[in-house]
């Protein structure tokens, strides 16, 4: 009993390769989630870049009434 104990101990503290497979345990998360949330993704990032989009042409507007030309 006390040598499985040993062996289990032993296994624990070691941790070679370690980093690795939590590297691929948060990329399999990572894809896991951005695929169930997709079409939630897509959609706040089309209206961010439509907020954009919307604010460069106000802003280019804006400076055309004034006079200014970039």
């Amino acid at each position: 009993m006390k040598k499985n104990f040993e062996r289990l101990q032993m296994a624990v503290m070691d941790t070679r390769g370690l980093g690795t497979v939590e590297l691929v345990v948060l990329v399999v998360v990572l894809i896991g989630l951005a695929l169930l949330f997709r079409t939630q993704i897509t959609e706040i990032m089309t209206n961010i870049l439509d907020n954009i989009d919307t604010e460069n042409i106000t802003i280019q507007t804006r400076l055309i009434v004034e006079g200014i030309h970039l």
